[in-house]
């Protein structure tokens, strides 16, 4: 018996043919009426499918607030953007964190939320109230071009769950196929089409290429995902002054990708707290997720004029997060203790997670150093 999210996908597949992966994913994920973000009540914390930064407790939001705090020059246009805010956990912690600041710069910003979705509007606005005009809502990037000029525009675990073509190397003819979804007997199943495609090439040069070629296995399976590329690009694009930051898993390093022990990519499901590889069952009901191409996001900015600050480990950078809140008067709690433990541990967050910073300044400023006095 299907789902009715599965029947419209089949409905799809014989109407049209085989489609790619992307599409499948995005349908899975985010169809108004039946995808995973949208049809299922509890995603994140030990009652959902997966553990994050922000269900570890607030710790990781205030920290975030008075990093921000300290790369923001305060006027009337100063805001922070928040893409992704899932049912509005972190923002409540980063707002309910600049409210107990005795800090007249922290009561001088505004937060803005870059959310689609209108249930997750719904869940957010419903959650953040009592916040009143300190926080408001754009559903699309023609939005925030009229409301964001400044700031700080950021995202935790977004990227990750971008829609993301996945493409395999067949030796015998030198070149990529597309792993398209199609349908047998009720099943989805894979189809391999072919592809014209640069698929790695938009960072590796023509000889590095060339040298992978060599040792790449047939069958090597990696991911591209355009939406995630794209949304950088609007996202540098739309900064006229501040500060991009991205939160995820993912590659630091060109190469990365290419490691032997990935043969079949990153793509990944997430159910109860169980991580899964059959990404073509279920639909709407589990998570999916795949690496977030770091090095790619990196020379998209750059080439819209960022400069970047870092690209470094949640490790890292909370600790001089840390560092700089300590310098400033913060005192954590052994509660609070216990979450940051959590969020530099590298079987939790610590090294798995990445940070990417971009930033458009007039004058630039060591990223993890504290302030002098």
């Amino acid at each position: 018996m299907h789902t009715p999210l599965e029947s419209y996908l089949h409905q799809m597949i014989q109407e049209n043919g085989p489609i790619p992966f992307d599409r499948f994913m995005k349908e899975a994920l985010y169809h108004p009426q039946w995808g995973y973000y949208e049809s299922k009540q509890t995603l994140i914390g030990k009652g959902g499918d997966f553990q994050t930064s922000v269900s570890n407790g607030p710790v990781f939001g205030e920290l975030l607030a008075r990093q921000f705090l300290n790369w923001s020059v305060i006027d009337s246009t100063t805001q922070w953007l928040e893409c992704g805010a899932h049912h509005g956990q972190l923002a409540e912690d980063i707002l309910e964190a600049m409210a107990s600041m005795d800090s007249k710069k922290a009561q001088q910003i505004t937060y803005l939320i870059f959310e689609p979705s209108r249930k997750r509007r719904s869940i957010q606005q419903e959650r953040l109230k009592r916040f009143g005009s300190n926080v408001s809502w754009v559903s699309k990037w023609d939005e925030v071009k009229t409301r964001f000029r400044q700031g700080v525009i950021f995202s935790n675990e977004l990227l990750d769950a971008f829609p993301t073509k996945r493409f395999e190397w067949d030796s015998s003819s030198d070149s990529w196929c597309e792993l398209c979804v199609s349908g047998n007997q009720g099943q989805f199943q894979w189809y391999l089409q072919p592809t014209d495609q640069k698929v790695p090439e938009t960072l590796l040069s023509k000889a590095e290429f060339e040298q992978l070629k060599t040792i790449l296995p047939n069958h090597y399976t990696i991911e591209r995902s355009l939406v995630a590329e794209k949304w950088w690009h609007k996202a540098a694009k739309h900064l006229e002054r501040g500060h991009l930051v991205t939160i995820d898993y993912g590659f630091m390093d060109k190469f990365e990708k290419f490691a032997p022990q990935r043969s079949n990519g990153t793509l990944r499901t997430y159910s109860r707290h169980r991580v899964g590889d059959d990404v073509l069952s279920k639909p709407g009901q589990v998570d999916l997720t795949a690496h977030v191409d770091f090095p790619s996001l990196k020379k998209i900015g750059e080439n819209q004029g960022l400069k970047t600050e870092g690209l470094i480990s949640q490790e890292k950078f909370m600790h001089g997060c840390l560092e700089k809140a300590l310098f400033q008067g913060m005192q954590l709690s052994p509660k609070q203790m216990a979450q940051f433990r959590t969020l530099m541990h590298p079987e939790h967050f610590g090294t798995s997670f990445k940070v990417l910073i971009q930033s458009k300044l007039e004058s630039q400023s060591n990223l993890l150093k504290p302030n002098s006095k």
